[in-house]
């Protein structure tokens, strides 16, 4: 058997609490977890969104019943399954979403979100080396860090937090204590922020958050 890859285009939707303008002074690129929708997840970020900040949820490209064929549709942004594909293509589809940004406002802040699966994805995103992006800070929210771009400087050099829930059912303390270990021999140095709850985004948490940084 052979096999070949061929590239091609594809329909993603993308989401927005409100319009850019000139007004606008930060944008949130926010990366949903697996078995998600951009539209019900761009919900949990109206809370911090204004005139001068715009929350953007790119919807992961492949979707997928979630139980059966009659299940609710939801998306992944990967699998193992033809693995360094997958992350090409997303790359590549949050770098054109970068750039329909800076066509709107060339001087907006950039904040890199990723919620659980979203986490990795948003991660090797800001530290692909072939396209420069102008990150201001990164924030993962119940989510693991891709061991593939630990040797990344930008993680060295922009503000990071790194939140978790104290009831989160796959990621326990033990596990944070070992990622923070890992990532301090690395000379990454997350503030790991812990929070009540699960494996979810919660309002009290997320509008503290913002309004320190």
């Amino acid at each position: 058997m052979n096999e070949i890859k061929i590239k091609t285009s594809k329909t993603a939707r993308v989401y927005l609490t409100n319009e850019i303008t000139k007004n606008t002074k930060e944008v949130v690129i926010s990366c949903h977890g697996y078995a998600q929708l951009g539209k019900f997840f761009i919900k949990k970020f109206e809370g911090i969104s204004n005139e001068h900040r715009t929350v953007i949820v790119p919807e992961a490209l492949n979707k997928f019943y979630w139980n059966g064929m009659n299940g609710r549709v939801v998306a992944s942004w990967m699998t193992k399954d033809d693995r360094e594909s997958e992350i090409e293509d997303y790359i590549n589809y949050l770098n054109q979403v970068y750039e329909m940004i800076k066509e709107k406002n060339k001087n907006v802040k950039i904040i890199a979100f990723g919620f659980s699966q979203g986490s990795s994805t948003i991660s090797r995103w800001i530290s692909q080396k072939n396209y420069k992006i102008d990150c201001e800070r990164l924030i993962l929210w119940s989510g693991s860090f891709p061991m593939d771009v630990l040797e990344e400087n930008i993680f060295k050099t922009i503000p990071f937090q790194y939140l978790f829930g104290n009831e989160d059912e796959y990621y326990s303390k033990v596990k944070i204590i070992e990622l923070e270990s890992t990532l301090n021999k690395k000379d990454i140095h997350p503030d790991f922020i812990e929070f009540n709850g699960g494996h979810k985004i919660y309002e009290e948490p997320l509008q503290k958050l913002f309004s320190q940084i």
